[in-house]
Order: C-alpha cells, then structure tokens, then sequence
C-alpha cells in the first residue's frame, strides 16, 4: 500500500492562491496513481467545520479530445453529491460569499454541464438560521451569457422547484413554492418588508401552489405569480378573523385577490385590487355576504337581526 498525508484545507489554500496556469496543471504523479492503483481508501475529518462550501463526492469527466482543449474548456460534465455552503452575513451587512474573487477577467472557455444531488445551504444572518436542504439540480453552462439551469429543494418543509436562464446581466426564473408556513416565512422576512397595519395580527394561514416569475433585465427587477391561501387567520382590531381561503394574482405593480372569511358565525366574500405602485393608497374592493348578522361584528350597531349585504370600497 502507498499512504498520503494531507491537511483537507490545502485544497482551499491552492485553489484561493494558485494561478491559473497552477490551476489548469496536472500533477504526473497524481495522474499515474489514478492510472495504476486498483482500489483508493480515504481516511479524514474536516480540520474547519465552519468553511464555506465542501462536498462528499465530485466526479470530473473530460471531453472525448480534452488536450486539445486550454484549462477549463476541456470539462465536459462535473457531477457533486452531497455538496454543503454555509453563507454568513456579517456585522458589517457584508456576506463571506463576497470574499471569493474572480482570478482572471474576460471571457471564459467553461462550457460544462454541472450536476447537483443532495445539496444544502445553511444561512445565518440577522441573528436567524436557515436550511435549504435536498438541493439537487443541474446547469447548462455551454452559454456563459445565458445559463440554462433548474433545481428543486426543501425549505421550511416546503418544496421548492425552480427553472430558469441566467446572465451577468439578465436573469429569467420561474420559482413554485408548495404547502409554506405563512408564519414561518414572515419570521424571516426583513422588517422594512412587514409593513403591516398596527392593528392588523397575522395568527396562521399555508401557502399553497406559489407560482412566481421573476425577470431582472438591465438592473430594473419585476414579478408577477399566482398563490392560493388556505387555513388563514387573523385579528382586525378586537375581531378574530378565520377560515381564509382564496386565491391572489399579483405583479410588481397589483394585486388581484378573491377569498372568503369567517368571523363571529358570519361569512363574507372579498375581491378587488390592490396598487402597490402609487404613492398614496389605493384600492377597488367588492365585499358581500348572505345571511349577515352585522351586531355579531360590530357591538351597539343599532341593527337587529341577519341582512343580506353588498358594499363596494
């Protein structure tokens, strides 16, 4: 048998440091052990539980006529399981992702396809955690300019499957979220976002079929989707709101919605719109409800006995 004994952070150290012609290098030595050996045991323990990214297994294969290939165009596919990135927003609002520097600038020979099983991110930021995990996925890199990629994963015990093209400069993607927490996925939102009114409280509700597309193109970013919500509660005021069900259409500019609530024994239905690009409020809403008992919701109304309504807002 032939030993090597190695620490696990050399390869980081090389790969951080090395030039791109120490990159592009293969070792004869390395090679002929791959030629030669019959079998290959490895013994190790990570010396940084805390690096940035590492992988259980990543396969390597070259293109048929690689040598004539220059450095990094003669990959033809690179296969990774297991593979783990922890990102860490900083005190300084800075992430470590941003510490990894390009060696070279201009255009690349790259052109593999890249594929993932088994992945996970853990992210730590604001004093909060987040696992993405069960990422697995594939990309298409033979346009740098235009990389065709799609992925599926579990958040917050919620499916998330994801396609799209991505570009320095434009990216198109198609995202669906299925069976999410509401409340689990307002406590990792940031607070400028949670501008809710101060007397509305948001106790429960799941997402359900969360379609979103998103196209960031020339450094204007806009959306639009679809997402039905079920199992819904809230509180208005001092009104215990339940059993919301419904539906929303909504870009960057609106939001077209119709649902269904509960309140005190009596049922209402709600639509309209909602703009989220003027600077004043404004909103077109239909309510109506059979059967109503309006002194159930509103005490020392006046108003005795069930009415049928129909108002416009």
């Amino acid at each position: 048998p032939y030993t090597t004994l190695f620490r696990s952070d050399m390869q980081e150290i090389f790969i951080k440091y090395a030039s791109d012609e120490q990159l592009d290098y293969v070792d004869p030595m390395t090679k002929l052990e791959y030629e030669t050996a019959d079998k290959f045991i490895s013994i190790g323990a990570p010396i940084n539980t805390k690096a940035m990214a590492k992988a259980d297994l990543a396969k390597v294969s070259f293109k048929l006529l690689g040598f004539y290939y220059e450095g990094a165009g003669a990959i033809d596919e690179i296969d990774i399981t297991g593979a783990q990135v922890n990102l860490i927003k900083r005190e300084d609002t800075s992430w470590n992702v941003n510490d990894i520097k390009p060696k070279s600038s201009g255009e690349s020979s790259f052109d593999a396809k890249i594929t993932l099983t088994d992945g996970r991110i853990n992210a730590n930021f604001d004093g909060k955690s987040i696992a993405i995990e069960n990422i697995s996925g594939s990309a298409d890199c033979a346009n740098l300019n235009a990389i065709d990629a799609k992925i599926t994963a579990e958040i917050l015990d919620s499916k998330i499957e994801a396609l799209g093209t991505v570009g320095m400069e434009n990216q198109i993607i198609t995202a669906n979220i299925d069976n999410a927490d509401i409340i689990e996925i307002l406590s990792y939102l940031p607070e400028e976002l949670l501008t809710l009114p101060q007397n509305l409280e948001i106790h429960n509700g799941r997402i359900n079929n969360l379609i979103v597309n998103i196209l960031h193109r020339g450094g204007v970013l806009s959306y639009s989707g679809s997402v039905n919500i079920f199992e819904g509660a809230v509180k208005v005021e001092d009104t215990e709101v339940e059993k919301i069900d419904g539906s929303a259409r909504f870009t960057d500019a609106e939001i077209n919605f119709i649902a269904q609530a509960r309140a005190n024994e009596q049922t209402a239905k709600v639509s309209g719109t909602i703009r989220t690009d003027t600077d004043k409020p404004f909103f077109d809403i239909n309510a109506e409800s059979e059967n109503f008992t309006p002194s159930a919701i509103i005490e020392n109304l006046g108003i005795k006995g069930a009415v049928n309504f129909s108002s416009h807002l």
